[in-house]
């Protein structure tokens, strides 16, 4: 799967594992992985979204192998993501 999206994106920067702070902030050149990142974290916690994205027909499978831990309180009701499709 390493030459199918997202396969190979994330661990290309030996991305693992995501702890997030009262604010964290993902940074990096183009092609970086950062907007990998976030729609991987939004379909996994599934979160609404109003924005189409590009999906491999390998997304559903690399979802399926990341998990998430939540500490303290639950996602609330109505989380979604907002990307800069969703403001242009």
């Amino acid at each position: 799967y390493q030459s199918f999206y997202p396969f190979g994106v994330l661990s290309a920067h030996h991305l693992e594992r995501i702890d997030f702070e009262p604010v964290t902030i993902f940074y990096g050149s183009n092609g970086s992985g950062k907007t990998t990142a976030l729609n991987v974290i939004a379909e996994k916690l599934k979160l609404e979204r109003s924005a189409v994205y590009n999906k491999s027909s390998f997304f559903n499978d690399y979802i399926d192998l990341c998990g998430y831990t939540l500490k303290g309180t639950a996602i609330p009701a109505n989380s979604r993501i907002i990307t800069s499709n969703d403001v242009f």
